[in-house]
């Protein structure tokens, strides 16, 4: 922070940046935990990023000056690397003090370039020294270049640098190694632009060392070896001086040497092997070889190739005790260079050329189990098919059972490691069994259960070989410093091919002790090459023992032909077996990989963040992965891509093995129907086969790598996998993008049995669980509520429930159960249901870390979407889901409700998951019997909202419209007692509904089915009907998609949906809202306009939207077949013409249109076909299931509207002779003109001009009729403004206006820019007023001028002009106009006057009136306004009107309303008025339009060019109006407004004429939100008034009959009347959205929906 008025800056308190001469550290209660400098020093930010190697991620940066140090968090969103304060003008160093590992490279920023130029330009120098001292152990660079301004240059060694340096000065001691770096703003360029992720580079620098001379490295000679040699002899070292290699020296063997290592040297530091080392075999002694480094280019074997006899065959083991010891501490190691590149650190094997070690076989390298070994014993059985060929002395190991000990904690927090390991003192083997005693007795209970015909047992394994390599296990600073060994390649730069390197390994029974480095990327054993090589370089692995590795046990990259099989890995950091996806030619089979830990570095970041790992990671699909076990990680078992189970990878070859798997695809959605699967080719080709996790977090986790590495219409097939015990899920998927079936697997108390989140915005998405077993409880006895009830269980679930990785315990360690069902009444779920949303919770995926940063894939791109199930993103587009669970077996679910957790569901909601879950299929899955006495029926299904996600106060479509078709399955043995047959009951069918009875029909085959769990609802069908009248109910999925979601804010639900049958004479049965998805705030992402439905097959459905609609929606049914039909009835005001398309997906290319039908389509009509009743406002439509019908399509045809006014006779109006005369002025074909409305006033006609393709099939295709409209429009508005329009009709013209369409906002990828002609593409929806008078734009004078320019401000006009279609919210204004409306008023004013005028008005006519009103008006019609003026008006009149008017209004109102308003009225009275007192009613009834939608009529700009007629009135208002007005209306009204606005908002538009008429000639218009002015005083009771117009006579009101009051009275009754019950209409309107807003009139083959208004 800055202070601005120069006291300074202040950052967060770093002990480096504490420079006392210009910084401190202020009181805590002012600044917590701060740091101030004055303002001589600035504090600037840095950032180092883009480092190597990627092992450095997600552990603290040591920053350290002469002042101080502290660490700094790694930050892996954004900038995927570390950001800290420095202080300008001083130096500081760079190191990793934790992970103790070295950057290789790495990048520099320094500071905001805006900042800097701001102080360079007031002549302010900037500058900043970093320096960097590699660890010795890691490497010692040759030299470092450096990188700026894309540049690059070998750094100096000979000139030292300093903080007066310019940009880029670096200087390297090669004697500290010590490399200084300055970052400043001298010579920075300012200019320089920055890169393309928008990353400032003006004061950026990189650097990468090299371990090589600018001349190259060495290249070794290759090996030539001929007779060998021993050890032990002098004459083999001739030259060295003939004397054997001494403790502590280096030596070399030549290319042309073969030695026999007969003897046990001293200990060497490197031993570097350009020709041949062979172990002697048969000797009695055992041999041990001790070096810091040891360097194979040429061979090096471990075999029975040369014994004591002679040599002997290659393949041969070796016959005795051989030990390669590793050794050194941190300090003491030097770092080996074999190639630039090529850092492989130091204390380790380099591999360049060829190791070969072949132990003694070993009968059985891992056993199970054969009888639960309890906590205290030292005697195992365990099973042996051969009889053990173990010896006393042995080492083993006895894997974990559990995540959890019987005391609740974990196995790896425990006393003692989660792998017990002893020594054998006794063995005996019988048939098929051995009884092996340890040396210690057990601190952990290890179990072997068997359920459901499925054995559960751990797993004891032999560690011992005769043949060793072992680095010294070494504590305190170089604790988790093993040796490793390093097979590389070394890529020469000279075209002679012999100068290549490439290495290669076979291990057979050998064991490996603590290899790998802690925090590094120097793994146990790593194959790390640069390119792919082909079949004569393999690499095996197989019957080999790894104990305490410090990181991995193998890891592979750019690897082929490389065979792990049949390994024991006991304890290891990391992971332990890692097939990265350039690998190919992989087979990894029975191993078994016990105790994974997290690397501790890790946990001592100041910014936690889930760093995932896996004993097992597989993620190349070439390879074959069977027979695994994982047991006792502290995070995932199997970490496995996609294309294992897909065989299918853009851009990687796939070998023919494979090929059959992705042409393959039994993942197809069913929609409703029963499945059946052929699987017999995809399981002869599977590769991911038999594997088992337990004791983890997560068994078996399918993860998504790259977008490139599957796609939606692939099928992943996950088999034979059983997880069994995992805290937390036992078979997962996250951002799973291929459809997922799982085949064969088990899974057994697990928190979580299976559960799979995607990452799809497709159509439809399938997943799958067949022939599958799902276990709650592996005890037997479901009958307490405890899993621990037996002395012989080795868990305790009861005190731990589960633990997981969660946003606030990213460690994952928190006792805890952190899952989404941490509040629900249940602790496991069998089958969690799946979810589909639009955004990725991996950063793979996601792709917010910095390009290429993301490792593992696995990593969460935010916490705050963790746990894993947890819903993230919502669902979009028309996405379909199914989950299907087939001839599955389901035991140890108790359901006990008595219980605290009981011990949980079959399946489950995801409780999260509240906008969308799956359609769910079942059919043939069985519950076991000996379950059945000991548990809840309610226990199949366990459909719960915890309290955090109850749904009570929000809108959970998701849960409110589960859907589960069930065969033969939950609904088995739960159908009520009509069903009394066994064979009934055995074949059950339905469909069950979850807690909403809205849902489902009132048909007797609907009932709430108790016995499954509460407030579920089944409908059977397929059974024997109960009556004749008896019928199925068959509901399926559906939704309402808003085809212009991407077009934004046109807000459209929640949908009410009335459900009718021709069963009850179509009376509503059921009703239900729809409401589209939740925002989800984690990763900001708004919901689409999507709606899920539930549609009844045989069934009439009212979609009534509370909102707008949009121009183009989707409707998709999921019905399987053709023979299931429902009837859609959508309420749509206006006249609109829709286009109906029908179609298998949402692609509008292939979509059939289907044609508009005469009468109304019924459930016998085909698919898509539709009728449109304009007069009821509705569209209906039929609907048919099946894969041919799934989408359909409504798309409103875009038309020009029109408006225009004639003064003429209606009876001289011909409407084939109007369109004849418009279309050949704007030379289109008359059958593209059609006329809406014509009515009186004086000719008033309403028509469109329709495009000239009516039918558009895409939304590029509504692009071009728009266009099109937009030529025909500009045409249109030249024939007007030349006058060709009127000399073509032959009459004059009052006014006209059009509205051309505009082009609807969709999410298809279309440009809506188009511009043909000049016309744009982008027209503003409001209308256009060719010709008519404007509104005046100013405030009237005190005496109005010949040319009036003011809009009259005191009186109110009499009603809006058109007929308002919904109740407005808002009060609007009554502004009174010069001239009088020439429309029938449509609103009906509700009081009488209630006093009069309060004062006489100061100025005179110049004539007196001749008549004058008789008597206090009394109780007029309703439809007339209802408002005095507070006070006279000041000033006359200087116009006199001259005749009378020559047209007057229709009865109907000018525009056909097309949405109720938005907004209620406000009564504003004008300021001023020319005419001393209100003489003449309005005649007619003006109507009201809908702010929403823009008013036909527009406000006028200019001053009318007409003047006034000046003759003087002819008689003189009096000061008081009458009692009684003496002039009734001409007119009754004969429309009523849709529904009754409390007080419009209108404003009165002027028409002058050549003389002033008693009757309005125009009218008047609302218009919501205008700018008019409000009321300084208004009555508290509105008076009626009576509206006249500028210079208006009063002499008409005199020759009035008496009689005509009593007219007036009767009209101003029946009005009343009239008012009231549009009144009563109105309120239980508003306060009923859930009832239905009419009724169904029945003609012969006609149904139709009529609004309440036309009815009224």
């Amino acid at each position: 922070l800055l202070d601005i008025n120069g006291g300074g800056m202040i950052s967060y308190f770093y002990s480096y940046n504490l420079w006392t001469d210009h910084c401190f550290q202020p009181d805590s209660l002012i600044y917590d935990y701060s740091i101030i400098c004055d303002n001589t020093s600035y504090i600037r930010r840095m950032t180092l990023d883009a480092f190597t190697p990627s092992s450095l991620a997600y552990y603290s940066l040591t920053i350290s000056s002469a002042v101080g140090f502290d660490f700094i968090p790694f930050l892996p969103r954004d900038i995927y690397g570390w950001v800290f304060p420095i202080v300008e003008n001083h130096s500081y160093q760079l190191s990793w003090s934790i992970a103790l590992t070295s950057a290789s490279s790495f990048s520099l920023n320094f500071a905001h370039s805006p900042y800097l130029k701001e102080s360079y330009d007031l002549g302010r120098n900037e500058s900043i020294q970093i320096i960097y001292q590699p660890y010795s152990w890691d490497y010692i660079a040759v030299d470092f270049v450096n990188s700026f301004y894309q540049k690059s240059f070998w750094v100096s060694t000979n000139k030292t640098v300093s903080l007066q340096g310019r940009m880029g000065d670096s200087y390297y001691n090669t004697n500290t190694s010590e490399l200084s770096m300055i970052l400043s703003t001298d010579g920075a360029d300012f200019n320089y632009p920055w890169n393309e992720k928008g990353y400032d580079q003006v004061c950026h620098l990189s650097t990468s060392a090299r371990l090589c001379p600018q001349s190259g490295c060495y290249i070794p000679p290759t090996q030539d070896v001929h007779d060998f040699q021993y050890w032990s002899k002098n004459s083999t070292w001739n030259g060295h001086g003939g004397h054997l290699p001494s403790a502590g020296s280096s030596f070399n063997i030549s290319s042309t040497q073969w030695i026999i290592l007969d003897i046990s040297p001293p200990p060497l530091d490197t031993l570097i092997v350009y020709g041949k080392l062979s172990f002697l075999s048969g000797s009695n002694k055992e041999i041990t070889l001790r070096v810091k480094n040891l360097q194979v280019f040429g061979t090096l074997e471990i075999n029975g190739h040369v014994t004591v006899n002679g040599t002997q065959n290659v393949t041969d083991p070796y016959i005795g005790n051989a030990t390669i010891v590793i050794y050194g501490t941190r300090s003491q190691s030097s770092p080996v260079v074999i190639g630039e590149g090529l850092f492989i650190g130091s204390k380790v094997i380099a591999v360049a050329g060829n190791m070969i070690a072949k132990g003694l076989t070993t009968t059985n390298n891992y056993v199970r189990l054969n009888q639960t070994a309890l906590k205290g014993t030292n005697i195992l059985y365990v099973t042996a098919v051969n009889q053990l060929s173990w010896i006393d002395g042995d080492e083993i190991v006895i894997s974990t059972t559990s995540y959890f000990t019987d005391t609740g904690s974990l196995w790896s927090n425990s006393s003692s490691p989660s792998n017990e390991i002893r020594r054998i003192i006794g063995i005996k083997n019988y048939d098929g069994l051995a009884e092996i005693s340890v040396d210690y007795p057990l601190q952990n209970t290890h179990v072997c259960y068997e359920r459901a015909g499925v054995s559960f047992c751990g797993v004891v394994g032999l560690l011992s070989r005769n043949i060793r390599i072992l680095s010294e296990d070494i504590t305190g600073s170089s604790s988790g410093f093993g040796g490793h060994i390093a097979v590389v390649d070394i890529l020469s730069t000279s075209i002679d091919s012999a100068s290549y390197f490439i290495g290669t390994i076979s291990f057979d029974n050998v064991q490996f002790v603590n290899i790998g480095k802690l925090n590094t990327n120097y793994y146990g054993i790593g194959i790390n090459y640069r390119q792919i090589y082909d079949a004569t370089y393999s690499n095996s692995i197989i019957n080999c023992a790894f104990k305490n590795s410090y990181n991995y046990a193998v890891y592979t990259s750019y690897t082929s032909n490389i065979t792990v099989n049949n390994n024991i890995i006991a304890g290891v950091f990391g992971g332990g077996v890692f097939i990265d996806e350039t690998s190919s030619n992989v087979i990894v089979t029975n191993n078994v990989v016990l105790g994974l830990q997290q690397f501790p570095g890790i946990y001592q970041n100041g910014y936690a963040w889930v760093v995932p790992i896996a004993s097992f990671t597989f993620n190349s699909l070439n390879g074959y992965y069977a027979s695994n076990l994982a047991a006792g990680s502290v995070d995932t078992g199997f970490s496995v891509a996609t294309s294992v189970f897909s065989g299918y990878n853009a851009g990687l070859v796939v070998s023919n093995l494979f090929d059959a798997i992705s042409d393959i695809s039994p993942c197809v959605n069913t929609y409703g129907s029963l499945a059946y699967f052929d699987l017999s080719n995809i399981l002869a080709n599977r590769v991911f086969v038999s594997n088992e996790a337990v004791g983890c977090k997560v068994g078996l986790m399918v993860v998504v790598n790259s977008v490139e590495e599957s796609k939606s219409s692939t099928c992943a097939f996950v088999s034979g996998m059983n997880s069994w015990r995992n805290s937390h899920i036992g078979i997962g998927g996250v951002d799973a993008i291929a459809n997922t079936l799982l085949h064969q697997v088990v899974v057994a108390e697990n928190h979580i049995g299976i559960s799979f989140s995607y990452f799809r915005s497709d159509d439809s998405v399938y997943s799958g669980v067949i022939d599958s077993i799902v276990i709650g409880s592996l005890q037997d006895n479901l009958s307490t509520c405890n899993d621990s009830t037996t002395s012989d269980y080795d868990s305790n679930w009861d005190i731990q429930k589960c633990q997981v990785f969660s946003q606030y315990d990213p460690f994952g360690q928190s006792t805890e159960c952190n899952s989404v069902l941490r509040e629900s009444i249940y602790n496991r779920v069998g089958i969690l249901l799946t979810q589909s949303t639009n955004s990725a919770k991996t950063c793979r995926l996601a792709n917010t870390f910095a390009a290429g940063t993301c490792d593992p894939s696995l990593t969460p791109d935010r916490l705050c979407s963790l746990p894993w199930e947890k819903r993230y993103g919502v669902p979009s587009g028309n996405l379909y889901s199914e989950l299907h669970i087939h001839n599955n077996t389901f035991t140890g679910f108790s359901g006990n409700s008595s219980c605290e957790g009981g011990f949980g569901v079959s399946l489950g909601l995801n409780p999260s998951q509240i906008d969308l879950n799956p359609v769910v299929i079942t059919s043939d899955s069985i519950w076991l019997e000996q379950d059945l006495g000991n548990m809840d029926i309610s226990a199949r299904l366990g459909l719960f909202i915890p309290h955090e996600y109850k749904c009570a106060n929000d809108d959970c479509m998701g849960h409110k419209m589960l859907l589960i078709h069930d065969y033969r399955s939950f609904l088995k043995d739960t159908a009520d007692s009509l069903l009394t047959s066994v064979d009934d009951r055995k074949n059950v069918q339905g469909h069950i509904v979850f807690n909403n009875p809205e849902y489902v029909g009132s048909s007797a085959v609907c009932t709430e089915a108790n016995a499954l769990g509460d407030s579920l609802y089944s409908c059977l069908t397929k059974v024997k009907p109960y009556s004749k009248s008896m019928s199925d109910f068959k509901e399926y999925s559906g939704l309402w998609q808003d085809y212009e979601e991407a077009g934004g804010n046109v807000v459209i639900g929640p949908i009410t949906v009335y459900r009718y049958s021709i069963y009850d004479d179509l009376n509503i049965q059921r009703s239900y809202s729809s409401y589209s998805a939740k925002r989800d705030p984690c990763p900001d992402v708004d919901p689409s306009n999507r709606f899920p439905l539930l549609i009844a097959s045989g069934y009439y459905h009212h979609l009534l939207p509370a909102g707008q609609l949009p121009t183009s929606w989707f409707i998709r049914w999921d019905a399987p077949s053709e023979n299931d039909s429902a009837v859609l009835d959508f309420y749509i005001q206006g006249s609109y013409v829709m286009n109906v398309f029908v179609g298998p997906t949402e692609d509008q290319t292939t979509m059939r249109h289907i044609s508009n039908i005469d009468s109304t389509p019924g459930l016998f009509d085909k698919a898509g076909s539709n009728g449109r009743n304009p007069q009821a406002r509705n569209l209906t439509l039929t609907v048919r299931g099946g894969e041919n019908n799934r989408y359909y399509l409504l798309r409103q045809m875009p038309t020009i509207q029109v408006t225009i006014k004639m003064e003429m006779n209606l009876s001289m109006f011909f409407s084939d002779t109007f369109v004849a005369n418009i279309a050949t002025l704007l030379n289109i074909p008359i059958t593209r003109i059609k006329i809406a409305s014509v009515r009186k006033g004086s000719v008033i006609v309403d028509f469109q001009v329709y495009p000239n393709v009516t039918v558009a099939q895409t939304h590029s295709d509504v692009v071009a009729q728009v266009v099109e409209l937009q030529l025909v429009a500009n045409n249109f508005t030249k024939v007007v403004s030349s006058g060709a329009l009127e000399k073509q009709l032959n009459v004059t013209i009052s006014r006209l206006s059009f509205q051309p369409p505009t082009i609807p906002s969709t999410n298809e990828t279309t440009n809506t820019n188009t511009t043909i002609s000049g016309v744009s593409s982008s027209f503003e929806s409001s209308p256009i007023l060719l010709i008519g008078t404007q509104f005046p734009t100013s405030a009237p004078t005190k005496k109005p001028s010949p040319n009036p320019t003011n809009i009259p401000s005191k009186k109110p006009s009499p009603s809006p002009s058109s007929v308002p279609s919904r109740s407005p919210t808002v009060h609007p204004t009554f502004v009174n106009q010069t001239a009088i409306p020439s429309t029938m008023p449509t609103l009906y004013p509700t009081l009488s006057p209630s006093f009069s005028p309060t004062e006489s008005p100061t100025n005179s006519p110049t004539k007196s009136p001749t008549n004058k009103p008789t008597k206090q008006p009394t109780l007029v019609p309703t439809d007339y306004p209802t408002y005095l003026p507070s006070e006279d008006p000041t000033d006359s009149s200087s116009a006199t009107p001259t005749s009378e008017p020559t047209d007057y209004p229709s009865i109907a109102p000018s525009v056909t309303p097309t949405l109720d308003p938005t907004l209620g009225p406000t009564y504003v009275n004008d300021t001023n008025y020319p005419t001393p007192n209100p003489t003449i009613q309005p005649s007619l009834q003006p109507s009201v339009i809908n702010a929403t939608f823009h008013p036909i009529w527009s406000l006028p700009t200019n001053n009318p060019t007409s003047k006034p007629h000046t003759k003087s009135p002819t008689s003189k208002p009096s000061k008081k109006p009458t009692a009684d007005p003496t002039f009734q209306p001409t007119d009754i009204p004969t429309n009523i407004p849709t529904e009754i606005s409390t007080n419009p908002t209108i404003i009165l538009l002027s028409q002058p004429s050549n003389s002033p008429s008693d009757s309005p000639t125009l009218s008047p218009t609302v218009e919501f939100g205008a700018n008019v002015p409000i009321p300084t005083n208004s009555p508290s009771i509105s008076p009626t008034f009576i509206p006249t117009s500028a210079s208006n006579s009063m002499s008409k009101e005199n020759s009035r009959s008496k009689s005509s009051s009593t007219v007036i009275i009767a009209t101003s009754v029946v009005a009343a009347v009239v008012f009231t019950i549009g009144a009563v209409y109105y309120y239980l309107r508003s306060t009923s959205i859930n009832k239905v807003s009419g009724s169904f009139i029945f003609g012969k083959n006609r149904k139709y929906l009529l609004d309440d208004e036309n009815a009224l």
